[in-house]
């Protein structure tokens, strides 16, 4: 897999580390690792998505792998203004953003508000293990996020910001 690393600096001095593979403006698929972790957890998924004509962009979140933590707090608010200034500068078009364990957080979070809205086609959220499912609680939580009423709720900043 041929990867191409970008660093992007923040408004806050943090530099992101960024890997982009496969062609230019095919579909994208944009992934956000756990904590803990880097872009790395990611390289056999990309490329299977190469492989199938898929453009992949996988990113070291601040303080994590090759990117810096830079001055701001690192809550879910500082999180998604770094996804959004990657697809900017990036120019991505929608994205199919993919996170996994705490990145699944701030993928779900992407949902919450406008802020990102036009710039991410569909979430998925991978993380937690097979128990985390058979808790009822837990349960409610999937069936609702994954309702229309779940996903209408998410798109408020209220709601959405209480149920994440």
């Amino acid at each position: 897999m041929d990867q191409k690393r970008v660093v992007i600096r923040t408004n806050d001095g943090a530099d992101l580390a960024v890997w982009t593979s496969g062609p230019s403006g095919a579909k994208t698929f944009l992934l956000v690792h756990g904590f803990s972790l880097d872009h790395t957890l990611w390289n056999p998924l990309a490329e299977r998505l190469n492989a199938a004509g898929h453009q992949v962009v996988a990113l070291d979140i601040r303080g994590h792998g090759e990117s810096t933590l830079g001055t701001a707090p690192p809550n879910v608010d500082r999180y998604l203004a770094d996804l959004r200034q990657v697809i900017d500068e990036l120019g991505l078009g929608p994205v199919h953003l993919v996170g996994h364990s705490f990145g699944a957080v701030i993928a779900l979070a992407s949902r919450v508000g406008e802020d990102l809205a036009a710039s991410i086609k569909t979430v998925t959220s991978i993380g937690g293990t097979e128990r985390s499912i058979q808790n009822p609680v837990m349960r409610v939580g999937a069936y609702l996020f994954s309702s229309p009423v779940g996903i209408w709720l998410l798109g408020r900043r209220v709601t959405g910001r209480l149920l994440i």
